[in-house]
Parts: C-alpha cells; structure tokens; sequence
C-alpha cells in the first residue's frame, strides 16, 4: 500500500525546462564564449548544480553564482504548474497520502518555486540538496524523506522526469514512477519504471 508519494520538483510538478536550459547557455556563454549542445544540457537535468559546473569550470562557485543570478533574474516569469498539479496534490491530501518533495535544487530555490505556484502547503516534507550529504541518483534523499514522513521506503512512490529519480528511489527499496512528459523521456522509458504517466492526475489511479 502507498501511504506517501514523493516528487521531483523540476521537470516533474512545474516546467523550469527551457528556464535551466537558457541559464546553462548564459553561463557558457559569460564565462567559456561558447554554448553547450541543448542535448547534452537536457542530459543534466537532475544533478545537483555543483556536481554539473564541477566538471566544466575550474572556478565552480564562479559558474553556480552566474547561472543562479540569471536564473533568479527571470525566474518568477518563466516557471508555470503543469496541468493538474493542485487538483492531484490537493486529492492526495483528502485521501490521507503524505506528499513530500525530493529535489536536487537548493532549498531557497526551491521554496521559492513552491511558494510562487501556491503549492508549499500540499507537503509534509520538502527534501532539498541543502538536507542530505548524498544526492540522487544516490537513495538518501528519498529515504530521508520516507524517515521524515514516518512510512517505511516501500510505502512510498517516488515520481520524477529523470534516470536520477527512478535510480534514488528504486535504490531506496520504493515504487518509481516517470513522468512521460519529460524532456528526457526515451532514457526515462528505458528504466523500466514500477509506472509511467501522461498527466499528474494518473497518480491517483496508482494509489
């Protein structure tokens, strides 16, 4: 029986897809004047900042601080909800399923995300890079969460746009779910998920 579900912020609950995309692009082009392929920018999504910039600049904190400062520039106009999420999350709530969020983004960014869409309220737990040593595809976050909501890892469902996801919660011992709408979708398809949905509302049918 799932007693909690947990998701992925980006990519999965709200599109900060071409967002991430265009503060890779900015950074590159600021400080390498060149722009990565927008493949292999997609083949990030998931990791930590620190763990991408780390294998492409020498000077990290220089490349996090001017990917965060374009990306918080035009961040409030450039994120929107996707279809369904508060009508998912707020029946989840009614049904008595704990929701958590576990997410590579740091906490303030996050929150920030969380609190713009009107959608904080919905969790139990938000689990944030900020909160573990580990970050997925490494299975702490979704454990940390699963300890914080009190249910054991096979009462939860970990749901996510990602290989990184699908591996933390798998790894963790709980149900995965991709999301079909990913930007990363053949590679997501190739994990062999527990489930596969085309809309958030199809949570509700797995539960």
């Amino acid at each position: 029986m799932i007693k909690a579900v947990l998701f992925d912020l980006d990519g999965t609950l709200i599109n900060t897809n071409e967002l991430i995309i265009e503060s890779f692009e900015h950074t590159f082009e600021i400080l390498k004047n060149e722009y990565p392929d927008r493949n292999e920018i997609i083949s990030w999504f998931g990791e930590p900042l620190f763990v991408t910039m780390s294998k492409f600049f020498d000077n990290v904190d220089e490349a996090v601080d001017v990917y965060r400062k374009f990306n918080l520039k035009y961040h409030d106009e450039r994120i929107s909800i996707y279809d369904n999420t508060q009508k998912m999350l707020g029946e989840l709530n009614k049904r008595g399923c704990k929701a958590g969020i576990v997410t590579s983004k740091n906490k303030s960014t996050a929150l920030r995300a969380l609190e713009l869409l009107e959608i904080k309220d919905y969790f139990n737990v938000i689990v944030t890079s900020d909160d573990v040593k580990n970050h997925k595809p490494h299975k702490e976050p979704v454990l940390s969460a699963c300890n914080s909501l009190s249910v054991s890892p096979e009462e939860a469902l970990m749901v996510g746009d990602s290989i990184y996801d699908i591996i933390s919660g798998r790894d963790a011992g709980s149900k995965t779910c991709g999301v079909l709408y990913s930007f990363m979708k053949d590679k997501i398809l190739e994990m062999n998920a527990d489930y596969y949905i085309e809309n958030l509302i199809e949570i509700l049918d797995i539960i």
